[in-house]
């Protein structure tokens, strides 16, 4: 049977990395540029602003 210290141990672990992946992506300026592009295409759906996000976040217009 696992150590409950050990299990403790590896939660915290765990929950560091998580705190830690949440804290870069919203200082790393990726979420603001993702959200830029959401805001350029409010009438697509979400599946076509990621791909478009994916392709070129900087895209202005997008043909059909």
């Amino acid at each position: 049977m696992p150590d409950k210290k050990s299990i403790k141990e590896r939660l915290k672990e765990i929950t560091d990395s998580i705190e830690k992946g949440i804290a870069e992506v919203f200082t790393s300026g990726k979420y603001a540029d993702y959200l830029r592009t959401m805001s350029r295409f409010h009438r697509y759906s979400v599946n076509n602003r990621i791909l478009i996000y994916f392709q070129d976040p900087s895209a202005s217009h997008v043909a059909g």
